[in-house]
């Protein structure tokens, strides 16, 4: 997607978008900071709920969507 310019959607939870990421024009990150944030373990501590990534909503992901495409 990087390559070809489109518009891209990062969804963050343990590993950091300021490494991981881009600061591009068509490249949007979505991330939630929580006390375990970018524990970057191949293995969440916590399984049951995965939080980082589970705090990501639907409804986050496609408002972000609509501003990256107008």
């Amino acid at each position: 997607a990087r390559a070809v310019e489109t518009p891209l959607i990062g969804l963050f939870g343990p590993v950091d978008p300021a490494v991981w990421g881009y600061d591009e024009q068509n490249y949007r990150s979505i991330y939630h900071e929580l006390p375990c944030s970018f524990c970057d373990k191949p293995g969440c501590s916590n399984r049951e709920r995965y939080e980082c990534m589970n705090s990501i909503t639907v409804d986050e992901v496609m408002a972000m969507a609509e501003k990256l495409l107008h």
